[in-house]
């Protein structure tokens, strides 16, 4: 079987589809969460608001991103985004991810983008395509076949919508101060 390595701008559309899909879906498990504490447990809202208004964004958005990856990849060998672009993650030597090799790409995949993505510019000029992460890690991504499998293309169906549906409702609570 011969392998075709993912190209610098699948892999690019993948990595923006997949925070346009993590980052609504955290802000719903987010605002489930505030919801439960101000409303099961009667902790004042502005207890917890205070508490995320001095979390900085950066690291959370940070850790949300890592476990999100580190979620998919582990289970499905790819996320949303590159399910839906049709590539995904395996190690170099082409077996399976196991979850330290999928911990440490996940961890370091945000840090190849800092600095106008920058450890993404070995795409470019690698035989097997790999940015800086992959290389630490030992992994490639790689081209599939369209052929989807049912269960991914269910969860795939469940997660976009769930995470538009959580950007609206996000947007609404604001909108309508319901958080203030």
């Amino acid at each position: 079987m011969q392998v075709i390595y993912a190209s610098f701008f699948r892999r690019f559309f993948a990595y923006i589809l997949d925070i346009f899909i993590c980052f609504p879906l955290f802000l719903l498990f987010l605002t489930i969460f505030v919801y439960f504490l101000v409303n099961l447990l009667n902790i004042p809202k502005e207890i917890i608001f205070a508490y995320i208004d001095n979390l900085p964004s950066l690291p959370f958005n940070y850790v949300a991103f890592v476990y999100y990856s580190t979620f998919f990849l582990y289970l499905f060998s790819t996320t949303p985004g590159k399910y839906l672009l049709h590539v995904k993650v395996i190690k170099d030597n082409n077996t399976k991810l196991d979850l330290i090799t999928v911990l440490v790409r996940s961890l370091l995949q945000p840090l190849s983008t800092i600095l106008f993505g920058i450890g993404y510019v070995s795409v470019i000029k690698d035989d097997q395509k790999r940015a800086w992460h992959d290389k630490i890690a030992h992994t490639v991504v790689i081209q599939i076949s369209e052929q989807s499998n049912m269960v991914k293309t269910i969860l795939i169906s469940i997660l976009i919508p769930l995470g538009l549906i959580g950007l609206m409702i996000i947007i609404s609570l604001l909108k309508n101060n319901l958080f203030k």
